[in-house]
C-alpha cells in the first residue's frame, strides 16, 4: 500500500512540472501548423512554433565555431583588468 502510495505522489508531482499552457488558435491555423508538423516530421504543436519562431528570429542551427578567429587567448593583461573592478 505504501508503494502504491509513492508512485501517486511521483505521479503528482510530474503532472505539476509539465503543465502547459493553452493557446487558442483558428481551426484554419491548427491546419496549417498539422500541415506543417507533417512535412517537417516534427512530433508536437510546441515543436512546430519553436521552429516557426527560430525561422521568424533568425536564430542560428547552431553556434559552434561562430567566434572562430574573433577569440584571442587570454592575456596576463586581461586578467588585470579583472581584478581592477
Amino acid at each position: 500500500m505504501l508503494v502504491k502510495n509513492r508512485k501517486a505522489y511521483i505521479l503528482i508531482i510530474i503532472i505539476a512540472i509539465t503543465m502547459a499552457t493553452t493557446v487558442q488558435i483558428s481551426e484554419s491555423t491548427k491546419q496549417m501548423l498539422e500541415k506543417i508538423k507533417q512535412t517537417e516530421n516534427l512530433f508536437t504543436f510546441d515543436d512546430v512554433i519553436t521552429e516557426l519562431a527560430k525561422d521568424k528570429l533568425n536564430v542560428p542551427k547552431s553556434i559552434f565555431g561562430k567566434g572562430k578567429g574573433k577569440i584571442s587567448k587570454f592575456k596576463k593583461e586581461d586578467r588585470l583588468k579583472l581584478h581592477e573592478l
